[in-house]
This record gives C-alpha cells, structure tokens and sequence, in this order.
C-alpha cells in the first residue's frame, strides 16, 4: 500500500508540474512565475521582463520555414539568456519569446549592466544562420508582498511595452505609464460615444493658397474634438489611438460625410471650392472604398474633383497593394490625390512612382529653416524642381512669415498652406475669411 501510496504521489507531482513547464524551452512557464511570487517572494523585488522577438517575424518564419525552426530558435535564445544572465537564478517562459526573472536584492539590479551583458546576444536560425536578437526589458520596479502576483507581472508587462514603443532598450514602471494608458483607453471609449451621440466633434478648415495669383485654391479639413471635461483634445492625441482601431472606418466616415455636407451648404451659398479630407491606408485598402465615396458624392451632386484625399502613411501604403489600387480607383474617377509631410519621416522619391498622385506637400519640418539657412534653401530648391520635372503639384506646409512665402516663389513652389495666412477656421469663419481675401484681391487687380 505505502509504495502504491508513493506511486500515486509522484504520478500526481509529475501531472501537476507539466502545467508549469513550458514545453518548448522546459523553462518554469508564466503559472509557475506567479505561483513562485506568490509563495517565495520575500522582502522587496523586482521583476523583469524580457523580450527577445519580434511577434511579426516569428509568423513569417513559423510560415517559411515551419514551427519546428521557431522552437528551436527559442531554445537556442534560452541557453543564450541563461549563459548571459548568472544573475537570474530561476528563468522563466512567460510568452513566446519572452523570458522573465525577479531578484530579492533590488539596489543590486542594474537594468543598464543587464542591457549592456546582453548586447550582441544572438540565437541560430539553423546552423549556419546566426540571428541578432533585438532585445527590450521591463522592470516592475520595486515590489512587495502585499501586492499580488497578476499586479506584480502587469506592471513588468506594462514597463515592457512602453519600451518597445519608445525603442527604448529597458523601462522600469511608473505611475505615470498606468495613468497615461487608463487616459488612452478612456478616450477610445469616449470617443466611440461622440460618434455615436454626434456631438463634441467639428471640422476646421485651413486654406490653401497659390503663390503664382495670390487665389485661395482650396482648403484642408482638420477634425477636432471638444471634450465635455478635458475640452479641446488635439489630434495628436487620438488618432494614433484611433488608427490601431475599428473605430477609424467610423471616424473617417464621419469626416467624409461632413465634408461633403460642407461642401453642398456651400455650394447653395455660392461658394465653390476643393476641400482635401486626411485618410489612413486602412481606408483606400477597402474593396468599395472609392466606388462608395463617388456614390456619395453623386448623391450630394458634387464633382469628385472638389474632394481631395490626403495620404498620410506612405510606408503602410507601399506594404499595401490593395491601398495602392484603391488610391488608383479614386484618382481614376477624378479625386485629387496629395502626399502629406513629404521630407519628414519616410521620404525615398523613388516610392513617387508606385504611389498615384497629383500634389506633394512638403513638410514644415524642411521648410521652416529657408529663411536663415543656404543648405535648406538648396535641399528645398532641388526637391521642388525635381517634383515639379514629375508634374507634380507642390505645396509647402507650415509658412509662418512673408519671408519663406517669398523664398517658396522664388524656388517654384505652387501653393502654401500655414498661419501666415490663416489659422484652421470653423466653416462660417473660413466662409467670411475667403470673401474677403476674393474682395481684396478684386481691389488690388
């Protein structure tokens, strides 16, 4: 009985253990890590997280070379970690290539000597196929027993993927990260309402002008957001939160239809003028995308002329055949096409022509320095002249002063856009701003 007894109590600790193991790496998994804390953890620690893999580049290999080359690809990053590491008794495989440790002696941890011992680390591939792990960490920051185990691994995780986002090598949690992403998602949710309630949301409009007549153009529409508490909340703000949504198919609907329903009020006013509109490759990578918005159009009776479209992620563009033929779609039905912030960022010309488009929009970041410095002046007249050789339109962004307006004309530049002529204007102030501005320039002629 007693050696039955003993068989039963080793088949039960072996069958209770396999939930703790992760089976790739034979590393204590993410249970065993909490379950560790839980019962272990004495005094102040810290945790720390580390991730040694990019999830997208971990599919496309499992897609080319099978599962089979990943499991060994995290294997070989264990006995690397783990060679690289003495000072982290116990490791754990808390997620697909994510590794963790906690260490009582926190005045003893050191992120950057652990950033600096890890440095260079790299896993194979196969055997002949060395791999450079781009590696982050997050640090709990100092933990106690009071707080449980799940709170202890957020924090990690959260200090985490604030590194990863920033392209920091390690962050060690704040509250300041908590109170950050609790405002983020607060306005997701709150934005989603806006747009279900219709309120709170306008569009501004910002002129654009020609430097050869002095005519206004056209005009951009801008979004803005009244907050009933926070009141104006930037776009800066919310839109980068927005694009890794569903909710930006609502929001650029909803742009699109006040849009146009500006532009109808304004043409029953007598006031006929183009209106560009900003919007996410996600946008034109819809099937019906530009076949719906010349439906809309028709039905308002306006020219598909008079609404322009802005691009505003050329590198999601260029990944995305299917945004390149939307784009194609509406510049075949007779939408005007713009490439916004070109010079900031992603800026290689030759993507030019992959991408259908009729104007190119320089950022103020390459403008802003003309006035005082040669080398600007230079980078900025060769850049003008060779788009102009690629009949492009081009227009300069963020002209604050009669002194860059004059040096634009002087390089070739077509139009302008910035506060030296207008801030963004709500539609009955922009309305009032161009019959004026048409009345003054009747005056001058």
């Amino acid at each position: 009985f007693k050696a039955l007894a003993e068989l039963i109590s080793d088949f039960l600790a072996s069958w209770h253990s396999v939930g703790y193991i992760d089976v790739v790496t034979l590393l204590p998994n993410r249970q065993r890590l909490l379950k560790d804390i839980e019962v272990s953890a004495e005094g102040t620690f810290r945790l720390v997280i580390i991730d040694c893999i990019d999830m997208p580049f971990a599919y496309e290999m499992a897609r080319s070379l099978g599962m089979l080359a990943v499991e060994n690809l995290l294997r070989d990053m264990t006995v690397a970690l783990q060679a690289r590491l003495p000072m982290a008794s116990k490791l754990y495989a808390v997620a697909v290539g994510r590794f963790a440790f906690f260490t009582p002696e926190p005045m003893a941890l050191s992120l950057e000597g652990i950033a600096l011992r890890l440095q260079g680390t790299q896993a194979r591939i196969g055997p002949d196929v060395p791999l450079d792990l781009n590696i982050h960490m997050g640090d709990s920051g100092i933990c106690d027993s009071d707080m449980t185990p799940n709170e202890i691994l957020r924090r990690a995780v959260s200090a985490l993927h604030e590194a990863i986002s920033q392209g920091h090598r390690f962050t060690t949690y704040n509250d300041t990260l908590d109170i950050r992403k609790k405002r983020d998602f607060s306005l997701l949710t709150e934005l989603r309402q806006t747009l279900q309630g219709n309120q709170g949301l306008y569009l501004v409009f910002q002129p654009k002008i020609s430097l050869t007549t002095g005519d206004v153009t056209g005009a951009e529409a801008l979004i803005r957001w009244k907050h009933p508490i926070n009141g104006e909340v930037l776009p800066g703000e919310f839109i980068p939160l927005v694009e890794k949504t569903s909710l930006m198919r609502e929001l650029s609907a909803w742009v699109i239809d006040h849009t146009i329903a500006q532009l109808s009020d304004w043409r029953d006013r007598g006031l006929s003028l183009p209106v560009s509109i900003n919007l996410a490759a996600s946008d034109f990578s819809r099937p019906d995308f530009a076949e719906e918005l010349e439906q809309k159009l028709r039905e308002a009776c306006l020219d598909p002329a008079l609404l322009g479209v802005e691009c505003l992620e050329t590198e999601k563009m260029l990944e995305s055949p299917a945004a390149l033929n939307g784009l194609d779609m509406l510049k075949k039905r007779g939408f005007k096409i713009s490439l916004d912030d070109f010079g900031s960022g992603y800026s290689n010309i030759n993507y030019l022509r992959q991408i259908p488009l009729d104007i190119i929009k320089l950022d103020r970041s390459i403008v802003r320095h003309i006035v005082h410095e040669k080398a600007s002046r230079i980078i900025v007249h060769n850049v003008i002249r060779l788009l102009k050789q690629l009949d492009y339109v081009v227009l300069a962004e963020g002209v604050e002063d009669l002194e860059t307006v004059e040096i634009l004309r002087s390089l070739g530049c077509d139009e302008v856009q910035g506060y030296f002529y207008a801030r963004p204007m709500v539609s009955v102030d922009f309305a009032a701003w161009y019959r004026a501005r048409k009345a003054d320039l009747g005056k001058q002629s």
